[in-house]
């Protein structure tokens, strides 16, 4: 059984992370704060589309709760 977790970056490889970026900079850019950010966006996007009456104001607040 295969145990390994596949790594997109040497960024995320536990063996060579420290080597290449710093603590703080894995809190800015990990899965979490990205997957985050796109939220937002999608959340920014529904509240501009619900402005200019293209969604339901009720649907742009759900989106972004």
């Amino acid at each position: 059984m295969n145990t390994c977790t596949p790594r997109s970056h040497i960024v995320d490889s536990g063996f060579y992370s420290s080597g290449y970026t710093t603590a703080e900079a894995r809190q800015v850019f990990c899965d979490v704060q990205r997957y985050q950010r796109w939220l937002d966006v999608e959340a920014a996007l529904a509240l501009a589309q619900a402005d200019l009456g293209m969604i339901p104001t009720a649907a742009a607040e759900h989106i972004a709760a």
